[in-house]
């Protein structure tokens, strides 16, 4: 692109088949779509060029970004890394997604602002000793593995979630810190989180079943404490939902059925 261009809201690019797109020296190129940009290809943006991310507007790097000019977000712009220096340089670069593929340690002291979105993503990484992570925006680990070696720290001053089979790991030694208003989360019986007490840590008890939810309602000396019911049920006895624990009754999210939970004859429910 040797001259400005504008990509309207409607247009998605697509770039692959190890082909190179290149924003030549002195145009502008405004992107409100979309822009893809395979494993096998590459973005280059020469000197005195710029890419422009327009609000709405998407750019997903997963091959080679040569960025000589200058690269303005006001939309997502999103990248994979696989090792410290590619987190580096895409940080540089004002990625504010970025998925973390490989697993690599921290070789300096790291902040995840507020703005964006960090995941480790079938990977783990590391803080090492004297090293030190902080999260102001949003860490995500998604299969994912987060380890605090001894004499390491985690500050969170933003949001961790702990989804799918993942594990926060703060090892003896380590030091963990939580801010007012920050956030740690988990589900019940998938996520791990060690080495964190527990009323910092918000739990998700996913139950489908009567004896799951009383399960769930027992689980004591949590920040917060969320139960979701996803299956109609029966009280075969009287129940309590504890003062600080929120039953929630969903739709199942895979078949989407309504779910009731029934309180029979001679059975009381009680919210404390």
């Amino acid at each position: 692109l040797s001259s400005d261009y504008t990509i309207p809201a409607n247009v998605d690019i697509s770039v692959g088949n190890g082909a190179t797109l290149t924003i030549d020296t002195g145009a502008t190129v405004s992107l409100s779509g979309s822009m893809f940009i395979d494993s096998d290809s590459t973005l280059e943006i020469n000197s005195d060029a710029t890419l422009a991310i327009k609000e709405g507007g998407a750019l997903q790097v997963n091959g080679t970004l040569l960025n000589n000019g200058t690269i303005t977000n006001s939309g997502n712009f999103g990248t994979n890394v696989n090792s410290y220096a590619e987190l580096l340089t895409a940080i540089a670069n004002g990625v504010t997604s970025i998925d973390i593929t490989s697993s690599f340690s921290l070789m300096g002291d790291l902040v995840v602002t507020e703005n964006m979105m960090l995941t480790v993503y079938n990977a783990t990484l590391t803080v090492p000793a004297g090293r030190t992570l902080t999260v102001e925006g949003n860490l995500i680990l998604s299969n994912g593995t987060v380890t605090v070696a001894s004499s390491g720290k985690l500050l969170n001053k933003g949001q961790i979630d702990v989804i799918d089979q993942s594990t926060l790991s703060i090892n003896t030694g380590a030091t963990y810190t939580q801010a007012n208003g920050a956030y740690l989360s988990f589900t019940y019986g998938m996520g791990t989180i060690s080495g964190v007490s527990k009323d910092k840590i918000s739990c998700t008890v996913e139950a489908k079943t009567e004896t799951a939810l009383r399960s769930g309602l027992a689980l004591a000396g949590y920040r917060e404490l969320n139960v979701n019911l996803y299956s109609t049920a029966v009280l075969s006895a009287d129940l309590t939902v504890p003062a600080n624990v929120y039953l929630n009754i969903m739709a199942d999210p895979e078949s989407g059925d309504a779910t009731t939970l029934a309180v029979p004859s001679g059975r009381t429910l009680t919210c404390a």
